[in-house]
């Protein structure tokens, strides 16, 4: 694909790409650089499209890379929420600016005291925000093999935390 063609393409179907991103996605900003990663995909990898199957290649691009952020986000979601969680129920301390370094440390230290391939699934999981499927192709174990890692990660985690509190 020609820079000009490229270009073509680009002013062709930004619009409709980033108004079908929000589809799925509310922040004009994440539509934004989704949209934009797909077109840099393409350009990275000389993908030549047909007039006849570029509209559906893309709006199919898009909605993938849209639906890998929203997979990503609940992942994250998640995470904080078990954060939280543990701030505030767990370790019972109390909530305030001056204590973030306090509460990353008491949760990093008790994450390291997890046995080494349950914390890597966590620490993929949760802090780098990879799938399940990503992290098992990563690990060369199932999704569900992942699963089990997380839960008996949790599970530690919430007696470790249990038990200091006492």
């Amino acid at each position: 694909m020609t820079p000009a063609e490229f270009e073509s393409l680009y002013h062709r179907h930004y619009s409709s790409l980033y108004l079908y991103a929000g589809d799925f996605i509310d922040s004009p900003d994440v539509c934004r650089d989704i949209v934009a990663d797909v077109f840099v995909w393409i350009w990275n990898n000389r993908i030549n499209l047909t007039l006849e199957t570029e509209e559906a290649y893309l709006r199919r691009s898009v909605r993938n890379a849209c639906l890998t952020w929203l997979r990503r986000e609940e992942c994250h979601g998640r995470y904080i929420d078990y954060m939280r969680l543990s701030r505030d129920i767990d370790l019972g301390i109390e909530d305030s600016p001056d204590n973030v370094d306090e509460i990353w440390t008491e949760v990093s230290d008790a994450i390291e005291q997890l046995p080494e391939r349950t914390r890597t699934v966590l620490k993929e999981c949760a802090l780098n925000e990879h799938t399940y499927k990503e992290v098992a192709d990563m690990l060369g174990i199932t999704p569900s093999g992942v699963k089990q890692h997380i839960i008996k990660a949790y599970s530690f985690l919430r007696q470790y935390f249990k038990n200091r509190k006492r």
